[in-house]
């Protein structure tokens, strides 16, 4: 699944990827980054509450930046909000076209 979310100007957009492999492994990318706030660990609870899993069934690989999608920055209260719901519109839609 992919979502990319907006602020509430529709600016300050944030992206994310949910990736569901035929062993129902989950692979979450975020465009945004993890700097030590935690990002990465409320990114696989949103998805595993949308998914229905446990979240220790939800990988949250390393930032690469070859690969991971658009994120506006880690500034503010903005990661969880926008990058959050980002994520939450990825996994419903991965979890739709399972």
């Amino acid at each position: 699944g992919f979502a990319v979310e907006l602020g509430p100007d529709d600016t300050e957009p944030s992206s994310a990827v949910v990736r569901i492999d035929g062993n129902g492994k989950v692979e979450l990318w975020s465009g945004e980054s993890d700097l030590g706030q935690g990002s990465a660990s409320a990114m696989a609870y949103i998805a595993a509450e949308e998914l229905g899993l446990p979240v220790e069934d939800i990988s949250v690989p390393p930032t690469d930046t070859g690969f991971m999608p658009f994120g506006f920055g880690a500034f503010a209260s903005r990661i969880t909000l926008i990058g959050g719901n980002a994520m939450k519109i990825a996994a419903a839609d991965a979890k739709s076209i399972q």
